[in-house]
C-alpha cells in the first residue's frame, strides 16, 4: 500500500464532528467510528487542511493552513489588524482550497458532492482582549451544496 492511498483512507473515516446547532468543528472519532461520505467527506478534508502545518505531510509538503499553530497574538487589535488577518487566513484558505482541486482529478469514484468548488470566508472575529478567533467559511461542492464551517480557537 503506498503513503497515497493511506492518506486517501484517512479522509473517508469520519474524524470530525460538526455540532447542528452551534456548527462548531471538533475532532474526534465518537463511539463508532465511521465511513465519511458526501458533502461530509469535503468538510472534513478542509478542515483538516485549514489544521495541518505546511511541511508537515512529505508526501505534499506545501499543504496545510496551518491555523492549529497560527500566533494570534502576533496581530493588533483594531481594524488594521484584523484587515491584515483577513488577508492572512483568505491566503490559508486560497492554499488549501487550491490543494484539494488539484487533488480531485487523481481520486476515483468521487462523487459531485464529494468534490471541491470553493470555499468563501463569511465572517472572522478577531478578539483581543484573551486573543480568540472564530471564523465562519462556507464550503461549496460540486452539486452545489453549501456547508458552513466554524473554528475557533484561543
Amino acid at each position: 500500500m503506498s503513503f497515497l492511498q493511506v492518506s486517501l483512507y484517512v479522509i473517508d473515516i469520519n474524524v470530525i464532528r460538526i455540532d447542528k446547532v452551534t456548527e462548531e468543528v471538533s475532532l474526534g472519532f465518537g463511539s463508532q467510528p465511521r465511513t465519511c461520505i458526501g458533502n461530509r467527506k469535503v468538510v472534513q478534508q478542509f478542515v483538516m487542511g485549514m489544521l495541518t502545518d505546511k511541511g508537515s505531510d512529505f508526501m505534499r509538503p506545501g499543504f496545510g493552513g496551518g491555523l492549529s499553530t497560527m500566533r494570534i497574538n502576533t496581530y493588533s487589535a483594531g481594524e488594521e489588524g484584523l484587515q491584515i488577518f483577513t488577508a492572512d487566513i483568505v491566503d490559508r484558505m486560497r492554499s488549501v482550497r487550491d490543494e484539494i482541486i488539484a487533488s480531485q482529478p487523481k481520486a476515483t469514484k468521487l462523487l459531485a458532492s464529494e468534490t471541491l468548488l470553493r470555499a468563501e470566508l463569511k465572517k472572522i472575529n478577531l478578539l483581543s482582549g484573551e486573543p480568540k478567533i472564530a471564523i465562519h467559511i462556507d464550503v461549496i461542492t460540486g452539486d452545489n451544496s453549501r456547508k458552513r464551517i466554524h473554528l475557533e480557537r484561543s
